[in-house]
């Protein structure tokens, strides 16, 4: 179920970014290439750090199912680590392990983070570029301020859906 949700997100997320950026070309081609270069920069960011995120979450997997593991041999086997009198030991291992997972998590989240937070940066550059190059071409009179912010409505909406497709993704 989960899969499929994802799977009809970056559909419907991939079809809107199409349809908005025909629609940017149809009403200024040249601001429209100051948007569409945010998504092959955006694509190679998430090329960068998809491996590397998906490396850590398995990490933090791995490490919780060794985790219940122990646990459970521990309830298991409650009686047999009290005669061979080694709780300490499994106390010791027990909080070896929650620290490399803590840590694994931490990693994992930061690098999540650093991802999202360059997306959302390179679509505020674009959108920033959009406003600037578009308050010229108005003040030139080349464009109606009611189609420059039209432009900016479909520019938030690509940079919107493209983050959204990034975090499904990611």
């Amino acid at each position: 179920e989960a899969l499929n949700g994802s799977f009809t997100m970056i559909i419907q997320s991939a079809i809107v970014v199409i349809g908005t950026i025909t629609m940017l070309l149809v009403l200024n081609w040249r601001l429209a290439l100051v948007v569409i270069l945010i998504v092959p920069a955006i694509a190679v960011l998430t090329g960068y750090f998809q491996n590397r995120i998906l490396h850590w979450n398995r990490k933090v997997r791995k490490i919780n199912s060794q985790i219940t593991g122990a646990f459970n041999e521990g309830i298991t086997g409650a009686k047999t680590i009290k005669s061979l009198v080694i709780e300490d030991k499994m106390q010791a291992d027990f909080e070896v392990d929650t620290q490399a997972m803590r840590l694994s998590a931490v990693r994992a989240g930061w690098l999540r983070a650093l991802f999202q937070s360059s997306v959302i940066f390179l679509s505020s550059i674009a959108l920033a570029l959009v406003l600037w190059r578009g308050g010229v071409l108005t003040r030139d009179g080349l464009m109606l301020v009611g189609s420059l912010s039209v432009f900016m409505n479909y520019a938030t909406s690509v940079s919107t859906y493209v983050q959204e497709l990034v975090g499904t993704i990611a």
